[in-house]
């Protein structure tokens, strides 16, 4: 048995949490482990140019390809639940999708985070999921995850945080000639290919990746087919370097629709929706380039995406386009002795399309932006980073309904500063602003005569970071307080929607808050720990609302996953290797605005079990191992019982065999 987490009702003031999360990172650096070098050097691209994360003011995740095949993740979402503690809400549609949530938005999450892969924004600008099941996991280099406000270098929707995706072909190395296949079976009749390939041709990288995966499903009409498939060429010459890429995945998958409390009860596999079904389709093109002249590193990136989507029953099919151009200017220089000065200013335009193919619509968005970022390096180790962006905006919808124009000029900020308490410690913090506009859904459905306001927020975010060798742990504390937060609200009358309520509204003020822990420990030589713990609170604090909670976020969610060498088993050069993972989330979960009704939590134990023998992998991974039941998304409350309803059930028990093989 595993702890079931979500049955206690400890409540803890954010005081009472941040010391707790800091007690728990002194107990990670104090356990035992083997013998370590100073700290490694980690450099990330979260900044929009090349840095060591530990000098960063605010708080970044890394997960590196190694770490994607150890952890078994089939998919993008999965590994960032797995491995980071994400909390994330299961898809209506099935191909292993989810709605992640960095800081406690809710069902306005992926309108409250920007995802980037190769550097381009893949964010679709409606109510749409930013799909991420498609990606070939085994072409990415590592994921960056970036905690909090991104707004001065990534722009609109970025105050929950940034999920970035770089794949070998954009982080700008060489790789040696080689490349795998997989073959994976599985529960629910699962059935996935997959492999890659990449050769070198003097200064030329060649690459190909390709995958495909078919299940049934845990329910009646679930049955999904991906497909993906990438081709990326790079060429590098001392400090210039051209990569580009071209990437597309197709997504099949029946639509099984809601429970009840009743249905749910009763049979969870069960299809309220017997034969809706629904596809996707994207393509992503991008180009980077690279230089070095005079002192200044040059970047441009552009990048071309087309998604369409179809389904049955729906009457919503629709086509995007999205273009993206940037250019981005980096220098460092010495100013005195010891003392050190980098400034990136960049550029960016993009364009964005939806066509809806089921009735006459067009809506439309463009954004033109300029961004500065300067860090003054003092000789103790201290450093001050400064930012500034200025953005223009135009969306537009027409429609057989309606015919809407908005035009915004928004300007954010960001200071912060990183300073050394040691050798091994160092303390950092940052403050700013960030902001949103409604999108072509949002600004579409309002109350009459009502035109939307931009979200503004203003963020803070305090921590403390720690690593020696590859061990690392760091804890943050951070608060965001929003004004004129977009979201719809049930409750208000509107003489524009059918049953004469619900609309899209700027809320009255809101609050986000919280504390996080996540840490890396090599235990010993054979051992790996890694851990994650997070509270947020996220709150009307005024109006009508005021002292609810924001549907759909949970107060608390934890992960702990272990990585054991076990041995050769008898076989000369072979390796047993043993994984598991504990993931929780929960702690109070309201899917309805008046906090009448709650989504239980739950807790998961993940296991995977490899055995490598020279260039073969074997391996079993069983998730949801303890077989619980439970459910991560839910839209609607009987309010006269308090039971949730609307159900999107998860799965069982799964268990799933792969063989993998190197050349």
């Amino acid at each position: 048995m595993i702890p079931d987490f979500h049955a206690v009702g400890v409540r803890l003031r954010l005081a009472d949490r941040t010391v707790l999360a800091l007690s728990v990172a002194l107990a990670f650096a104090a356990m035992p482990a083997r013998a370590q070098a100073p700290a490694e050097r980690v450099v990330v691209t979260a900044t929009r140019s090349a840095e060591e994360l530990s000098s960063l003011p605010f708080g970044v995740s890394v997960i590196t390809a190694g770490e994607l095949a150890r952890s078994g993740a089939t998919t993008v979402n999965e590994a960032l639940m797995r491995l980071l503690g994400i909390t994330g809400r299961m898809d209506l549609a099935g191909g292993g999708e989810y709605q992640l949530d960095l800081r406690g938005y809710g069902v306005t999450a992926g309108q409250n985070q920007v995802v980037m892969i190769d550097g381009m924004r893949v964010n679709e600008a409606d109510l749409g999921t930013t799909r991420l099941a498609g990606v070939a996991i085994d072409a990415i280099e590592r994921i960056e995850v970036l905690r909090g406000s991104g707004a001065v270098l990534y722009g609109e929707g970025a105050t929950g945080g940034v999920i970035h995706i770089v794949t070998r072909a954009g982080r700008g190395h060489r790789q040696a000639d080689g490349g795998e296949v997989l073959v994976g079976f599985g529960s629910d009749h699962l059935r996935q290919l997959r492999g890659n390939v990449h050769a070198n041709l003097g200064e030329l990288t060649l690459e190909a990746s390709g995958s495909r995966k078919l299940s049934d499903g845990h329910r009646d009409n679930f049955a999904s087919g991906v497909s993906t498939g990438a081709v990326a060429a790079q060429w590098q010459r001392g400090a210039h370097r051209v990569a580009l890429r071209h990437a597309q995945d197709e997504v099949r998958s029946g639509w099984p629709g809601a429970l009840t409390a009743d249905q749910y009860a009763a049979d969870p596999a069960q299809a309220s929706s017997p034969s809706d079904w629904g596809r996707s389709l994207g393509r992503r093109t991008t180009l980077q380039a690279q230089t070095r002249v005079a002192g200044w590193t040059l970047s441009a990136d552009g990048g071309l995406r087309a998604a369409e989507q179809r389904s049955a029953s729906h009457g919503y099919d629709h086509d995007v386009d999205a273009r993206e151009v940037g250019l981005r200017a980096q220098h460092e220089s010495v100013i005195a002795p010891g003392l050190r000065h980098a400034v990136t200013f960049g550029n960016e335009h993009q364009w964005w399309k939806r066509d809806i193919r089921s009735y006459p619509g067009i809506a439309r968005q463009s954004s033109h932006a300029w961004f500065l970022r300067d860090v003054l390096k003092l000789p103790q180790g201290t450093e001050f980073s400064a930012g500034a962006r200025w953005n223009r905006s135009v969306k537009s919808l027409v429609d057989d309904y309606s015919s809407l124009r908005q035009d915004d000029r928004s300007d954010v900020w960001e200071l912060g500063v990183m300073h050394p308490l040691g050798a091994n410690l160092r303390a950092f913090g940052r403050m700013g602003t960030s902001w949103r506009l409604a999108n072509a859904d949002e600004f579409s459905f309002t109350q009459p005569g009502v035109l939307l306001r931009p979200q503004r927020s203003r963020d803070v975010e305090l921590g403390l970071r720690w690593a020696q060798g590859g061990d690392r742990a760091e804890v943050r504390v951070f608060r965001s307080r929003l004004r004129d937060e977009i979201g719809y609200d049930p409750t208000v009358a509107n003489s524009n929607a059918w049953n004469g309520s619900g609309a899209n509204v700027n809320f009255d003020p809101t609050r986000r808050r919280g504390v996080e822990f996540e840490g890396t420990r090599a235990v010993s030589r054979t051992l790996d720990l890694r851990a994650t713990l997070a509270w947020r609170e996220a709150t009307f604090t005024r109006g009508a609302h005021a002292g609810k909670d924001v549907p759909l976020v949970p107060s608390r969610s934890a992960s702990v996953g272990t990585f054991w060498k076990l041995g050769p088993l008898g076989v000369p050069g072979g390796q047993q290797t043993l994984g598991a993972s504990v993931r929780h989330q929960g702690g109070t979960t309201h899917p309805d605005i008046a906090n009448a009704c709650r989504v239980p939590g739950h807790t998961v134990l993940d296991a995977r079990w490899a055995w490598a023998v020279s260039n073969v992998e074997w391996a079993v991974d069983v998730s949801n191992l303890t077989d619980r039941r439970y459910y991560t998304q839910a839209y609607g409350c009987e309010v006269s019982t308090g039971r949730t309803t609307s159900i999107y059930p998860e799965s069982g028990r799964a268990v799933g065999g792969s063989a993998r093989i190197a050349f």
